[in-house]
């Protein structure tokens, strides 16, 4: 099946990273089709998911073995060598369908210019000025609806409406694979945006509707019972400076202090025209951390750090998709909180939401792949990439003797190398992802559970501090009995002896690079599951 995830606005383009993110982790067992819907063609968060997807694309297409064989040992068979996990799920075809609505921007268009106001009788401009203010009117879209959700409600409606049939705007291609998929069976549909500025809140509404009025050519009925919808309100979890001398006034998307008032309006209306979501997942944060030192309205400086919010909105949409069976006349609201006996346990494996059936397992599996792809990316990040691969250690490696020579496989030349910088940056970039999380993910207290990450250790160190924290990225047991990893302080040279220990009978496959990364993987959990203690 292909999952399909909407992001709306700045906010929605930081669930989606966090999506991908889990997507590389090896979270999702269907591809993704995604797309991106900001007015603001220049949104630095999303500009940074678009950018982010570019770097997947290049190492998700560098194929791992499927169906390659350990060596026999001892008196035993050969046995078949575990499927790849991380880097698996296609999005958009592998790069090939636009991954943003790509909607022409008129420079100094204004709202008063989409509803044709100063064409329209004087009756009828005098009834509009009840609902608009005159900034609203002369209010330039360039940069998005900065948080009036009754300017964007309008705007965004007539413009999806107009690229809908216009092929390489991403909508086009979205709603082509979405009819097309609804012909063999059940399709998906996830959205992610604020409820608090004007992009998502304008959004979360319109694209249900906007998908429910094709027409009956494009859409028959039968297809439109067989959509499935879920949805992440986010609700104010960031906060930003005030911005200087009449921004504010343009919006509560320019001022985070009206973020709670415009969530109230917006829930209020949703309570009384429900958007049709099957599963609606309301979250948000208790703590308010400043994700911007400055107040941007729009443009490639509106540029907001990673919260752990987006992560819970990812992994709503993972159990959404993870569902055994939606029925199209369920209405669900999630939430989840912290609190036990009015202690806050912090952000922690334990309190993140997993609801879905097999709660257990599944929050199992949800903290070892974050972890073990945590382990990869820090490993490959900050000591393999400029050492190992750069510098071409690897050649006297037994891991690259056992397994690429003499089989024609190369980890030199301009596409190997293009595909391991783009890995480097991907690791790189979900590393500081981490640490952002780490920032608005609270403390450790006595009362709390361990947190996510050791956020202490990835932080910047010199390359012995990497190898020597490499085993030790998470701490273990319970807020009553915590120890230490098994390998904490020799993580790397494990890893290495494993690595150099794998042999596969055939590698299956004809790149180099994905031959690598699935070798590197497999170390790494390996190494994990002794490590931690995963049973």
């Amino acid at each position: 099946m292909t999952y399909y995830f909407v992001g709306v606005g700045g906010t929605g383009a930081r669930c989606l990273e966090a999506v991908v993110y889990l997507a590389a982790a090896g979270l999702f067992d269907g591809d993704l089709h995604v797309l991106l819907i900001d007015p603001d063609a220049n949104n630095g968060n999303s500009s940074f998911a678009e950018g982010l997807m570019g770097y997947y694309y290049l190492v998700q297409r560098e194929r791992q073995p499927r169906g390659a064989q350990f060596p026999p040992r001892m008196m035993l068979r050969a046995q078949t060598a575990p499927p790849p996990v991380i880097f698996q799920p296609h999005i958009n075809a592998g790069g090939q369908f636009p991954a943003r609505w790509n909607v022409q921007q008129r420079n100094n268009r204004r709202f008063s210019e989409v509803i044709e106001y100063a064409s329209r009788p004087a009756k009828l401009r005098n009834f509009l000025d009840l609902f608009y203010q005159s900034s609203d009117l002369g209010m330039d879209l360039e940069v998005g609806y900065q948080g009036r959700t009754n300017v964007g409600a309008v705007a965004l409606k007539q413009d999806l409406e107009e690229t809908r049939g216009i092929k390489q705007t991403g909508l086009y291609e979205f709603l082509a694979a979405l009819t097309t998929d609804l012909q063999n069976g059940e399709a998906r549909v996830f959205v992610a945006g604020s409820v608090f500025g004007g992009t998502g809140a304008a959004g979360i509404p319109t694209i249900p509707a906007l998908i429910k009025g094709l027409d009956a050519a494009a859409l028959p009925q039968n297809s439109r019972d067989k959509l499935r919808w879920g949805c992440a309100l986010m609700a104010p979890y960031f906060i930003f400076p005030r911005g200087a001398s009449g921004i504010a006034s343009l919006g509560p998307g320019t001022d985070s202090t009206k973020h709670p008032v415009a969530t109230q309006a917006a829930l209020l209306h949703y309570a009384h025209t429900p958007p049709g979501y099957q599963h609606a997942y309301l979250l948000g944060a208790p703590y308010r951390n400043q994700t911007n030192d400055r107040n941007h309205p729009g443009g490639d400086r509106q540029r907001n750090l990673p919260h752990y919010a987006e992560l819970v909105a990812a992994l709503a949409a993972w159990d959404f998709y993870s569902l055994p069976e939606i029925h199209s006349e369920e209405r669900k609201l999630h939430y989840a909180d912290s609190f036990d006996n009015e202690n806050d346990l912090g952000v922690s494996w334990e309190t993140l939401p997993v609801n879905i059936i097999g709660g257990h397992a599944r929050r199992a599996e949800v903290k070892q792949k974050l972890v073990s792809f945590a382990t990869f990316a820090y490993l490959y990040r900050n000591i393999l990439h400029n050492g190992f691969i750069s510098n071409r250690s690897y050649r006297d490696s037994g891991m690259y003797k056992e397994n690429f020579e003499g089989r024609g496989l190369r980890l030199e030349g301009q596409a190997q190398e293009q595909a391991l910088i783009a890995l480097d940056d991907f690791c790189g970039s979900y590393l500081e992802w981490l640490r952002a999380l780490g920032r608005t993910g609270g403390v450790a207290t006595p009362d709390s559970l361990p947190l996510l990450f050791n956020w202490e250790a990835l932080e910047p160190h010199d390359l012995r501090g990497y190898e020597q924290r490499v085993g030790n990225l998470i701490k273990l047991g319970t807020r009553q009995a915590q120890r230490p990893p098994r390998y904490g302080s020799n993580g790397y040279q494990k890893i290495m002896e494993k690595l150099n220990r794998t042999r596969l009978v055939s590698p299956e496959t004809q790149s180099a690079v994905g031959l690598f990364i699935y070798l590197l993987n497999h170390a790494v959990s390996e190494f994990c599951k002794e490590n931690y203690d995963w049973r």
